[in-house]
């Protein structure tokens, strides 16, 4: 009986159902065979045999042509969707091609030969290359991408369909990886007044209305400096000078000065770093009275690049109490300060210090043991970026590291109760704009006590004030132009201020730095 029946075509049943047959038959299911039956219609005469699906009923037979490319492109859409892939492909519907399809068109003739013998179907991104046997066979048109093959096929058989992408999951996958909020940046200098602690700019002649004492050898050096605005440059250097000195200043100076007029319009903020700013103060530790000192005491001055050193610990740096700018830029290009003796780097090394890093400034590296009094910050010009906004932040670290290490010099008497005190000596903060050179006083104080009363178990005599968690104030004094590098004799008049400000750092500073810092270190 199974011998006069007649064979049955692959497209008459369903994937099931053929491999059922294939087994009682005892022969290897041929899956191809299946998939290209699909495409054909049915001339099984078996009433078992499930109809065929009435979505593959289509008038193909009328061309032959027609029909071969349907069943290619049936044959890989359906093996691509049988073989399990996860991968989900937007791909476009071919309509079956009519009689009236064979007629060439522009489109067509540009896609015939952009692909040279071989027709392309775009499927997103699929791109399934089948090979043309014969060149006169029109390519295959492309339908609207509607409908998925995968919803195609999930109506033809019994195999599962995967669902595409929608645009709106894919937003959602986007916005769970999407980076968190960029944060504020002080961007003005007149943002800084709400950090904490606040930072202003002032006047030199104002600092008696703010409430701040300056020290006599501050006033002084500062009047100096400015009266050499007028003066005639060299007549009155404000150190000794060797003739070895003089030979070096001049040839520093010569260069520098050559290599600001080659590089003044052109050249990027580090190479104007390394060319012109660093020779001229590496010059300062490199005259004798700098440099030929006793090493075993801490008058030497050194020069430090700071470009890659971060305020450390972070907590120094200054913040805002409203939330409203979560970050600053906190490091500065150089720093000058006094090197400390053998016997004074064994004692700091070896003290007890309130923050997590031994060090007496706001670093944790190589220059952490350095007293500094002088901050310089360079900036290009027309780059929109103010300089004192990274002075400020680098210096408010060092007065709030003083107040924590309770280096102030503020006496337990002075705790009870009372309002503003100072948080030691001022430092000297300089702005390089390009050629130009400004110098600031910087000093802090802390900001008046709201009135408050002692507990009942405390007495009058030990009732003090705890300061580290003090807010406190801090004020840019100036601008004071200490010279620049348009002419030979602004440069000039530029070393001469700055060997002026080194020789206070050498002698008031270091005493203050000796009486305070050092002796702390030393209990």
């Amino acid at each position: 009986m199974a011998a006069r029946q007649k064979r049955r075509n692959p497209s008459d049943m369903s994937l099931s159902h053929f491999l059922l047959h294939s087994a009682a038959t005892n022969s290897r299911p041929n899956i191809a065979d299946w998939i290209r039956g699909l495409g054909a219609p049915s001339d099984s005469t078996d009433p078992a045999a499930p109809p065929t699906p009435p979505a593959k009923r289509r008038e193909v037979d009328s061309n032959p042509q027609s029909r071969y490319h349907q069943c290619l492109r049936d044959e890989h859409t359906n093996a691509l969707l049988m073989s399990g892939s996860s991968r989900k492909q937007k791909v476009q519907k071919t309509s079956a091609i009519r009689d009236d399809d064979n007629f060439p068109t522009r489109g067509r003739t540009r896609k015939s030969g952009r692909a040279r013998g071989r027709v392309v179907v775009s499927m997103r991104e699929q791109m399934a290359a089948v090979p043309e046997d014969d060149t006169n066979t029109p390519p295959l048109t492309e339908g609207p991408a509607s409908a998925s093959v995968a919803s195609e096929y999930d109506a033809i058989s019994e195999a599962p369909s995967f669902p595409l992408p929608t645009v709106t999951s894919l937003r959602e996958r986007s916005s769970t990886r999407s980076s968190s909020p960029k944060k504020k940046t002080v961007t003005k200098r007149e943002d800084l007044a709400l950090l904490n602690p606040t930072i202003e700019f002032k006047g030199f002649d104002e600092a008696e209305n703010c409430g701040i004492e300056l020290p006599q050898s501050v006033k002084e050096l500062w009047y100096r400096c400015d009266a050499r605005r007028s003066a005639t440059p060299g007549m009155s250097p404000p150190i000794p000078l060797t003739s070895r000195d003089l030979m070096q200043i001049e040839d520093t100076l010569k260069d520098a000065f050559e290599m600001a007029n080659i590089w003044r319009s052109t050249t990027t903020e580090p190479h104007w770093m390394s060319a012109v700013v660093g020779p001229i103060l590496h010059l300062i530790r490199k005259l004798s009275i700098f440099h030929d000192k006793d090493k075993n005491s801490n008058e030497n001055v050194t020069v430090m690049d700071i470009t890659s050193i971060d305020i450390s610990p972070s907590h120094l740096c200054p913040y805002s109490n409203t939330s409203l700018y979560l970050d600053l830029d906190k490091r500065i290009d150089y720093a000058i300060g006094l090197f400390p003796s053998r016997s004074t780097l064994r004692t700091l090394r070896n003290a007890t210090y309130n923050t997590a890093i031994k060090s007496v400034n706001q670093t944790s590296t190589f220059c952490n043991f350095i007293p500094v009094f002088i901050n310089v910050e360079i900036k290009k010009k027309h780059v929109g970026k103010d300089p004192a906004i990274q002075l400020g932040a680098w210096i408010a670290a060092e007065f709030r590291k003083r107040l924590i290490e309770g280096w102030t010099g503020i006496e337990a008497d002075d705790t009870r109760g009372r309002g503003s005190l100072s948080l030691g000596s001022p430092v000297f903060a300089i702005e390089i704009e390009a050629d130009t050179w400004l110098l600031y006083v910087v000093t802090a104080q802390l900001k008046p006590l709201k009135s408050c009363k002692p507990s009942k178990n405390v007495t009058k005599e030990n009732y003090e004030i705890d300061t580290t968690d003090q807010d406190f104030e801090m004020f840019f004094f100036g601008p004071m132009r200490l010279g620049d590098t348009y002419s030979m004799d602004d440069t000039k008049r530029l070393v001469e201020n700055l060997c002026d400000i080194s020789l206070w750092g050498q002698t008031e500073f270091k005493k203050w730095w000796e009486e305070t810092i050092l002796a702390a270190c030393e209990e």
